[in-house]
């Protein structure tokens, strides 16, 4: 059974806040060598009030060093399952721009099994590691329902290209 968390968090304030400190605090669980090593700052974008942001981002963090940032957006649930979405973006400037930076971008109604997975995807990327979507590592996104039980079974996949997670 899936644990939806912060559920209203668009339409009231203080669960909005709780959210945002909700991923702060599954930040600071990501391995905090990587972070302090990689220089991983935390906001990346500076937080929005909630009715500008609508939860894009809930949750921003960036590293110079490795040219990367995570973006998390968070929506409210549409159904009782986990639902979570995840794709690599690019932030600024041309593919050979200096100032460009990677993005993990993830996107998630805030459930007990999202923030799982969300920590799973997010500690490869701090470490400058390669992320794995699919199960051969090649596809360049990932989107989970649970009609499995996660982590236990393997989830359903649908694989996304960042430009399909633009569209909507």
């Amino acid at each position: 059974m899936i644990s939806h968390i912060d559920q209203g968090f668009l339409s009231d304030a203080a669960v909005y806040a709780h959210s945002e400190e909700f991923w702060r605090q599954l930040w600071n669980r990501v391995d905090e060598s990587a972070r302090n090593n990689f220089g991983w700052v935390q906001p990346w974008f500076q937080p929005l009030p909630r009715e500008l942001a609508e939860g894009n981002p809930i949750f921003s963090a960036v590293s110079s060093q490795l040219c990367r940032g995570i973006r998390v957006i968070q929506h409210e649930p549409t159904k009782n399952e986990v639902e979570i979405l995840a794709w690599l973006d690019s932030f600024g400037g041309g593919s050979h721009d200096s100032a460009r930076i990677e993005e993990l971008v993830i996107s998630c109604a805030l459930s007990d099994l999202s923030a799982e997975i969300a920590s799973g995807l997010m500690l490869p990327w701090v470490q400058g590691k390669s992320v794995s979507f699919g199960q051969d590592g090649n596809e360049p996104g990932l989107g989970l329902d649970s009609a499995s039980e996660l982590p236990q079974h393997q989830a359903s996949t649908d694989f996304l290209h960042a430009s399909q997670a633009n569209d909507g």
